[in-house]
């Protein structure tokens, strides 16, 4: 993994600002206006946070602007756009907590973000990954509310965001690596040749 503060240093975030993190494609169906409001709402109580928005735009960058002009927050909201693989391990390194509030599937990220020491945030408004709540972050209900005490209680927890991490971490390495990946193969293929 990169040193920490590499990923700071090169938006120029204060080393001492807390970083929420969404990484993906900007995109009605991600939720990101959902995290912006939860995230005005936390600017409020902490001062010294960052929403990181990283990813190139799909279609709804234009209507995130808005939104943050409306809510009069745009000098804490970062838009990154595309960035290279180390830039996108550099930023989960940097990440106090990574929020995705909508998705479909197994995403990557949520794993890239685990493999990094970084606590994941999402909500019920995705398919049902039990390896997430309470052990490696938080899956709360789709509401503003929810999403907000949850991003509120990991950046206010030093202890709380440490063990999410390296929960995650372990994770990673006992059930998605390259280990156990060949010998689920390997087990694949012997029932296949039964």
């Amino acid at each position: 993994l990169p040193d920490n503060g590499i990923f700071k240093s090169k938006y120029e975030i204060k080393s001492n600002e807390k970083i929420v993190l969404y990484l993906g494609r900007i995109h009605k169906s991600k939720g990101i206006d959902l995290l912006v409001d939860a995230f005005f709402d936390i600017s409020k109580e902490l001062n010294d946070i960052r929403l990181i928005i990283v990813g190139p735009n799909g279609g709804y960058k234009q209507s995130l602007l808005e939104q943050l002009q409306k809510l009069e927050i745009e000098g804490k909201i970062l838009f990154t756009g595309f960035v290279t693989d180390e830039e996108k391990i550099a930023a989960f390194v940097d990440a106090d907590v990574f929020v995705t509030p909508s998705f479909s599937g197994f995403p990557v990220t949520f794993l890239e973000a685990c493999a990094c020491g970084t606590p994941i945030i999402t909500t019920d408004n995705g398919d049902k990954l039990d390896w997430i709540d309470d052990k490696t972050g938080y899956v709360v209900e789709y509401d503003e509310e929810q999403l907000r005490d949850a991003v509120f209680k990991m950046l206010s927890d030093d202890r709380l965001r440490r063990r999410f991490g390296e929960e995650g971490r372990r994770l990673v390495e006992k059930e998605f690596g390259w280990d156990k990946i060949i010998r689920t193969v390997e087990r694949l293929y012997d029932d296949a040749k039964k």
